[in-house]
């Protein structure tokens, strides 16, 4: 298993790259939101920028972030819920 490896760009989005809970593959995904906060959105590969929910998934209640310098502990929170939820459903 690699190591969870997350980094926040000059301009503020937050990129996550981790083992996909299979461990078959590695996963990168990228997250934004404005400059004045609101909505998380992640940077999708068709270039759409759906919002983000709790646990990093695409449904439940929506991720918000106060502005950007937040949106790297968001992130963080929720990736570890998102670990913690998985380890859950596994047991």
């Amino acid at each position: 298993m690699t190591k969870t490896i997350i980094t926040q760009d000059n301009s503020g989005s937050v990129t996550i790259e981790y083992d996909h809970r299979d461990g078959d593959h590695r996963v990168s995904r990228t997250f934004s939101c404005s400059a004045t906060g609101g909505y998380v959105r992640e940077h999708d590969q068709e270039g759409h920028y759906p919002q983000v929910c709790e646990r990093l998934y695409s449904w439940g209640n929506t991720l918000m972030a106060a502005d950007r310098t937040h949106l790297l502990e968001v992130i963080r929170r929720e990736y570890r819920a998102m670990r913690r939820a998985e380890q859950r459903e596994a047991a």
